[in-house]
């Protein structure tokens, strides 16, 4: 069972020696792989550096002047020994990713690929409980500051949603039987605003719960849950718990018997964030189908009234269901479409993907004519709305991978750079800005 957190008790705020500006920069050795052969990857010992040198991003924005970068992350093995490392690039649109010789190895950092972005940088909760914040360059991992966390339950149990650009809240709940633990972090000062727990009542003939993905909206959180009972068969409902951010209170649960989870019940959001919200703060999510009779469904909370919109279902389907979901801008979201026929998960099989334009107030879709893509539990895509780009990292089991360019404006779709062979997945794509 999880601790509840008490402020100023049990977290602590751990100050690391600064050089300048309170930065730790840990110098990551390159990484040397031979893309040809077996994918042997070779690590330099890893060592803590301080440096007085400016981190920089490998791209600026000649109409801002600030700083902006890619980040796409690769792995050998399997979780829980897989080996993460990051390539930090300029440009994803053409050419070949060559990682001979380069990247940072980010295992013994981050622990997994779940982490949350906001304005440049990385934020993580990690399984040996710490709250970071990090920087990524082309050849390190800058270390802003880390938190101590003691009592939170880190790793996939973790749920975050955004309250503002520096207010993170963090639900976790990971299969323990209540009740769900809570944390709200200024990111600006690194400190804890708030933190608790929050009864939520399971539901009879169930035991344990799991915090799915969480939502802002106008001053309350709309936070997914899940129940499982001893045989591990899920609750036959969608489960949204509504928290009152002003005191962080439970003020009711809505079910639904359509359909099941919101969005994945595994990992919070972190790895994939099944919704968006539109110009008008209505939020559109995909949900997960957990019993025989549901289907996968794209739904709608409506910022006004605060409710799930009984009006509105922007798609429907059994078997097929709509992953990450990403706004674009004018009402149009890019979503990773996924199909699981005839896959048997025990026999490692991968589902497959398309990618589709959304009409979010009709739920009319585009398919985009691109190969058909291997699917992950991972981010697929990054958005550059600014300069009206979305980027698709489209992997292929038969057959060369490469990141794919949508254009918002002109709606082209086109092949961008090509992934190298030789990893087991090419499992993430952030694009990275200095807002």
């Amino acid at each position: 069972m999880i601790k509840p957190i008490h402020q100023n008790k049990l977290i602590r705020i751990k100050q690391i020696t600064p050089v300048r500006k309170n930065k730790t920069k840990m110098k990551k050795n390159k990484i040397v792989q031979s893309l040809f052969g077996l994918a042997t990857l070779m690590l330099v010992t890893v060592t803590l550096i301080t440096s007085c040198k400016k981190s920089k991003d490998v791209g600026e924005d000649p109409e801002t002047g600030k700083g902006y970068s890619f980040n796409v992350w690769a792995s050998l093995g399997a979780w829980p020994n897989e080996t993460l490392f990051i390539a930090n690039l300029e440009s994803v649109e053409k050419g070949e990713l060559d990682l001979k010789g380069k990247g940072v190895e980010a295992t013994s950092t981050f622990k997994d690929a779940g982490l949350m972005v906001k304005n440049g940088y990385y934020y993580a909760v990690t399984e040996d409980n710490r709250f970071g914040k990090y920087k990524i360059t082309a050849d390190e991992i800058i270390v802003e500051q880390e938190i101590p966390m003691t009592g939170f339950s880190g790793g996939n149990g973790v749920g975050p949603t955004w309250i503002d650009d520096n207010t993170l809240y963090l639900g976790s709940a990971n299969g323990s039987e209540g009740p769900l633990d809570y944390a709200v972090m200024d990111v600006s000062t690194m400190t804890v605003k708030a933190s608790g727990s929050i009864n939520i009542p399971i539901p009879t003939g169930y035991k344990e719960i799991y915090a799915g993905q969480p939502v802002y909206i106008k001053g309350k959180i709309y936070q997914g849950m899940n129940f499982v009972d001893e045989d591990w068969n899920a609750y036959p409902k969608m489960c949204i718990a509504v928290i009152d951010a002003s005191d962080y209170t439970l003020e009711k649960i809505i079910e639904d018997d359509r359909t099941g989870a919101l969005g994945n019940n595994w990992g919070g959001g972190r790895y994939e964030i099944y919704g968006c919200k539109d110009d008008n703060g209505d939020f559109y999510f995909g949900t997960w189908a957990t019993a025989g009779t549901h289907d996968n469904m794209l739904l709608r909370i409506n910022a006004g009234t605060g409710e799930l919109d009984p009006t509105y279902v922007g798609f429907k389907d059994h078997t097929k269901q709509l992953r990450e979901i990403k706004y674009l801008g004018n009402g149009k979201a890019i979503a990773e479409l996924s199909d699981p026929t005839g896959i048997d998960y025990d026999k490692g099989d991968t589902y497959s993907v398309r990618y589709v334009i959304i009409e979010l107030a009709t739920g009319s879709m585009t398919t985009l004519t691109s190969p058909e893509g291997e699917g992950t539990v991972a981010k697929q895509l990054a958005v550059d709305a600014d300069h009206g780009k979305a980027f698709v990292l489209l992997r292929q089991q038969n057959g060369d991978s490469h990141i794919w360019v949508y254009d918002i404006n002109d709606g082209t779709f086109t092949q961008g750079m090509k992934l190298p062979e030789g990893y087991d997945t090419i499992n993430r794509i952030d694009y990275m800005y200095e807002d």
